[in-house]
């Protein structure tokens, strides 16, 4: 691709006469990013004290075009802050829009800042309503997760942290939940089948090694526990596991290494019903620990 250095004006005027579109002007500004953090908020506090646009609500409008600019450029909350500072209709109409089409852009702390400059502002009701939209994955995750699945998630991490194993654990865990909290579309569910397949990986080996290290040295029996299938053998010849759990956890593992490695999309009921059954065997697995350690 050749190289070549744009003045950022013929850039901005571009945007302004429709030659150049948002997604176009941003791309090359991005590319001198340092440069446009200085050059953006000017230009677009000249653009919209412009009388011309005083009175307008039309997006498609070169100052319609330049709040677009800004925003692709510069990011959610830096824009807020700069657009509040115009109180014109066109600057309304764009955060509005956003608010209601594009919320997802917006992190938990993007919507605090938008929430604290907009306090003497009519579309600080409106930022009140998105920040309570964005709670409506969780509470539609609670409402599809019985009380019981959740309080076994939760002592499944505290089981962990009992027996001091790896943070990357409940980082997983964690990531699971958020993941299903959000929700997202079908390669983002296969994502998180990767992450409860790393969780259980990890789980096995940290639960052999702990028995490895309080019951059955290595001397003794050597397997590799970094080999999922190789630790749920080693838990079931050294009494943790019996012949049945031990074919559900190849079994389930079979399930997770197919849908987690392989599948590029998957759903989310899917998914949950891998973290539900997931929980349900860890709980399992923690008590025949327990119950080994003590013999």
């Amino acid at each position: 691709m050749p190289q070549r250095d744009f003045d950022f004006g013929t850039i901005f005027e571009g945007l302004l006469s429709g030659v150049l579109s948002p997604e176009r002007a941003a791309a090359l500004f991005r590319d001198k990013i340092d440069g446009a953090r200085y050059y953006l908020p000017n230009r677009m506090g000249e653009t919209l004290r412009d009388p011309l646009y005083k009175e307008t609500t039309d997006l498609a409008c070169p100052a319609g075009r330049v709040l677009d600019l800004h925003w692709r450029v510069l990011g959610p909350r830096q824009s807020v802050i700069m657009f509040c500072l115009h109180d014109i209709p066109l600057v309304e109409t764009y955060l509005t829009a956003k608010l209601r089409d594009g919320l997802d852009e917006f992190s938990d702390e993007d919507l605090d800042t938008f929430l604290r400059v907009t306090c003497d502002k009519p579309i600080h009701v409106e930022v009140k309503k998105a920040q309570a939209r964005k709670l409506i994955p969780i509470a539609d995750l609670l409402l599809r997760n019985s009380p019981d699945l959740n309080r076994d998630i939760a002592e499944v991490k505290e089981r962990v942290s009992a027996y001091h194993f790896t943070d990357d654990l409940n980082e997983v865990l964690d990531k699971v939940e958020d993941g299903l909290a959000t929700g997202g579309d079908q390669y983002d569910q296969a994502a998180m089948l990767k992450h409860l397949r790393t969780f259980y990986e990890e789980l096995h080996e940290q639960v052999g090694l702990k028995l490895r290290a309080e019951k059955v040295p290595a001397v003794v029996d050597g397997a590799d526990l970094t080999q999922c299938r190789q630790a749920i053998d080693y838990l079931e010849r050294r009494g943790v596991l019996t012949e049945r759990m031990k074919a559900l956890g190849r079994a389930l593992y079979g399930v997770l290494s197919e849908e987690g490695v392989h599948a590029l999309k998957s759903d989310p009921e899917y998914v949950r019903l891998c973290r539900n059954i997931i929980a349900e065997y860890a709980l399992v697995l923690f008590f025949e620990l327990e119950r080994r350690l003590r013999d």
